[in-house]
């Protein structure tokens, strides 16, 4: 399903106090941004959509997730199949979410069952207004690409993790010394996500080690590099192998582990930390914490630094929060995440310094020294925070940080939009939805 036509941005059917909300002026801003200006082919092409979104939702329910999700609610709160589809259908037509956002928020719990409209999806704000919550003054675009954020942080004299080589088209277009360093390191196609193909090679003193067992020596690597960034046409970049502190001996499984932190700039546009997750890594032989990988996402308090238990997306069949780790043994819940202040002092310091976004979700490693920044997400996912709180994001102050923005952002949005549309060369009549979700 492409995530700008199904579901299709419609006002949906929501009580009057989420309609007359601040998340109703965000909704309201995202559905005019997607209509507008469009020819008239565009809008029978979303007239269709909109007819053909309620069979698309009841196949989906029936035949895909509540044979994979049921079984578990059906035993856990004695929910019968028949209820779980008709559920899942409410949230596709009164609020425009996908039926699996049903097992993901955990809707079937009792508290949770009419909270439904208070949760902001993927397609409303990472494809949504994300994209129209940018600055357009000339700042570099920090979140473009890993090689730029890197360099943004070094300028701002932010710590982060380095970049120590870039692989293009065969060849190294950039090394930050005369070769790679007898380090452990890893690697990462250049715009990746999820840690799709990601790597770690381990120094032993003459040579790499990957998790095969399979040793190269430094030209040897070089040369794998080029190879990959060449015969897969996928950029490469090759940062440091980093390690936590000692505190996550048991926790992170041998992978490093780190912590989501959501910021959004407030009315005097000083950054806020609105909610914040831990990602632990629990399946043996991955290089990665994120829940593509087997990871789970814990909820970390704000105030304490103390983490919740943690769970996997809940898609795949059990919905299972583990309050110590699966293999080791080691509390989850509960756990201490060291330097907390520091972690959060970074986050803000960052996206006052460098983001060109007034919301941002940011990757930070603690490392035996402090936090340091991994990466920066721009058009952020809000499915693993809300997961991992177990509660919506309608019940924070990012609802109404992003409806004060959009007032005075969404008219400078539009008249970027209309010139960039008068360029020779770009249709008027380019559909707008498309610029809602490409305008990185």
């Amino acid at each position: 399903m492409r995530v700008r036509t199904f579901p299709p941005p419609l006002p949906g059917i929501r009580p009057a106090h989420i309609r007359n909300g601040p998340l109703g002026e965000v909704r309201r801003y995202h559905m005019r941004a997607v209509y507008w200006f469009l020819p008239w082919w565009e809008i029978v092409k979303r007239m269709l959509a909109a007819l053909a979104w309620p069979f698309i939702a009841a196949w989906r329910a029936i035949f895909v997730f509540t044979p994979r999700c049921g079984p578990s609610i059906k035993r856990q709160y004695g929910i019968p199949y028949w209820r779980q589809v008709l559920a899942q259908i409410r949230i596709s037509l009164t609020a425009m979410m996908l039926p699996q956002h049903y097992y993901l928020f955990e809707l079937y719990r009792p508290e949770m069952r009419h909270r439904y409209h208070e949760y902001l999806v993927r397609n409303e704000t990472k494809a949504g207004v994300f994209s129209i919550l940018k600055f357009y003054d000339g700042r570099p675009h920090v979140f473009r690409n890993k090689l730029n954020f890197a360099r943004e942080c070094a300028r701002a004299g932010l710590r982060h993790v380095p970049v120590l080589a870039f692989f293009k088209d065969g060849a190294a277009a950039y090394l930050a010394g005369d070769g790679l360093p007898p380090q452990d390191l890893f690697m990462k196609p250049f715009n990746g996500k999820g840690g799709r193909n990601a790597e770690r090679w381990n120094w032993n003193g003459t040579g790499y080690i990957g998790k095969d067992g399979a040793i190269l020596s430094p030209d040897a690597l070089l040369a794998r590099l080029a190879k990959m960034s060449a015969d897969g046409k996928e950029d490469m970049i090759v940062q440091p192998a980093l390690t936590n502190h000692p505190a996550y001996e048991g926790l992170s499984n041998g992978v490093l582990s780190t912590i989501r932190v959501l910021t959004c700039l407030n009315e005097e546009m000083k950054a806020e930390v609105i909610t914040s997750a831990a990602r632990v890594a629990v399946l043996p032989g991955k290089v990665v914490d994120n829940f593509h990988a087997g990871g789970v996402g814990a909820n970390i308090d704000l105030a304490t630094g103390l983490l919740g238990p943690g769970s996997n997306m809940g898609l795949k069949g059990e919905s299972i929060w583990h309050y110590t780790h699966p293999r080791t043994g080691v509390p989850i819940a509960g756990f201490q995440v060291p330097f907390w202040p520091e972690v959060k002092e970074l986050a803000t310091t960052a996206h006052e310094k460098i983001a060109d976004r007034i919301v941002v979700g940011w990757d930070i490693a603690v490392l035996p020294d402090g936090p340091c920044l991994v990466e920066g997400n721009g058009r952020t996912s809000v499915d693993l925070v809300q997961r991992a709180r177990r509660g919506p994001l309608g019940e924070t102050r990012l609802p109404e940080l992003m409806a004060f923005h959009l007032r005075r952002m969404y008219p400078e949005w539009q008249k970027k939009r209309l010139a960039r549309r008068a360029r020779p060369g770009i249709s008027i009549g380019e559909p707008a939805a498309s610029e809602v979700a490409q305008s990185e």
